[in-house]
C-alpha cells in the first residue's frame, strides 16, 4: 500500500477537473501556486532528512518513502524537486512535510519539559 502515490493519483484528478480536495473549484493561477511550491537547497535536504527519519520511524513505508524521495530527487532541479515532479506530487508532499515538521516539532517540545 502506497498512501503517498494514491494521494497524488488523487490529486492529479482533481486537478484535471479543475477541482480543489473540497470539490470546490480552482480559482488561483496553478502556475504561481507551483512556483510558491519551489525548495531552497537546505529545504530540499531537509525534506529528504524528514523523509527517512518518517521511514526510520515507520510513519511510512519504503514504498512512500521511495515515492518522496523520487518526487524530490537526489540531485534537485532548479526547483529544488526533481524535474518530472508534477504539481500534484509536490502539493501532497508539501503537505506531508508540513504535517512531520509538526510532530517533529511536537516531539522537541515534550522533550524539553
Amino acid at each position: 500500500m502506497n498512501r503517498i502515490a494514491d494521494a497524488i493519483a488523487r490529486r492529479r484528478d482533481q486537478l484535471a477537473r479543475g477541482v480543489k480536495p473540497d470539490g470546490s473549484p480552482i480559482t488561483v493561477d496553478l502556475g504561481e501556486v507551483e512556483r510558491t511550491l519551489a525548495n531552497t537547497f537546505s529545504e530540499h535536504a531537509h525534506y529528504q532528512d524528514l523523509q527517512s527519519h518518517a521511514f526510520a520511524s515507520g510513519t511510512l513505508n519504503l514504498e512512500e518513502a521511495h515515492t518522496v524521495y523520487l518526487a524530490l530527487g537526489e540531485v534537485p532541479g532548479p526547483d529544488g524537486w526533481a524535474r518530472d515532479t508534477d504539481l500534484a506530487a509536490k502539493l501532497v508532499i508539501t503537505s506531508l512535510m508540513a504535517e512531520l515538521i509538526d510532530k517533529e516539532i511536537a516531539a522537541r517540545r515534550r522533550a524539553y519539559r
